[in-house]
């Protein structure tokens, strides 16, 4: 179950749309680029194939000679078959005030490739935003908002602590020095309710792309 309360809006971010596919077999077709591990990943990715018991896959949305590009470590049917967990790593590239950006982890029960490149993108757009627990992410444009997934009606996230399966992720995570922070897919009217209201919401399954508005 996730908690999130009202705090301001980081900003839009628009998704990357049909640029370059080298590489994009087993994310069936999505316009992306097959990640090389960089040597400074290795040591954090250790730690979070070791908790998830199998190894990763990686993605990232910017061609290999952009600088400090994000890359998304992928899991695939886990922590249960039919779900993904992807998390970001490019963030904590870019050293903020407070340290190094945190990085962003999403569970989600389905196997749209969508979802591990939205994790990478937010990674990469908004690598030199400050982040805080409470904030949201919309999705999209200000004219025009669109869904994360062509699956689900999810269009913003909610920038939340690490819970459940990813609890271990953190410590992980934090064994390396950096900080790891949750998104949560949420609806218009949440994201109407948190914005406008400051409301409180529980999620109870976060990780369902197709369950009801809470508020």
């Amino acid at each position: 179950m996730v908690r999130g309360g009202q705090r301001d809006g980081v900003e839009w971010v628009e998704p990357c749309g049909g640029r370059g596919s080298e590489g994009a077999d087993g994310l069936r077709g999505i316009a992306c680029y097959t990640a090389r591990v960089p040597s400074h990943l290795e040591s954090f990715l250790l730690h979070l194939e070791r908790v998830a018991g199998k190894e990763a896959e990686f993605r990232q949305v910017s061609p290999p000679s952009k600088p400090n590009r994000a890359v998304a470590i992928i899991f695939t049917d886990w922590p249960e078959p039919g779900s993904l967990t992807a998390v970001s790593y490019g963030r904590s590239l870019v050293l903020h005030k407070d340290g190094p950006g945190a990085e962003l982890a999403l569970i989600i029960r389905s196997a749209d490739p969508a979802w591990p490149l939205a994790v990478c993108e937010l990674a990469e757009r908004l690598q030199t935003a400050h982040l805080s627990v409470g904030d949201f992410v919309r999705w999209g444009d200000k004219e025009r908002p669109c869904p994360i997934s062509s699956e689900s009606d999810m269009e913003a996230f909610l920038i939340s602590e690490p819970s459940g399966p990813l609890e271990p992720f953190r410590d992980a995570s934090r064994a390396e020095g950096l900080e790891l922070f949750q998104v949560i897919p949420i609806l218009a009217p949440e994201l109407h309710a948190i914005a406008e209201h400051g409301a409180k919401l529980v999620i109870p399954d976060p990780a369902d792309p197709n369950r009801s508005a809470v508020c």
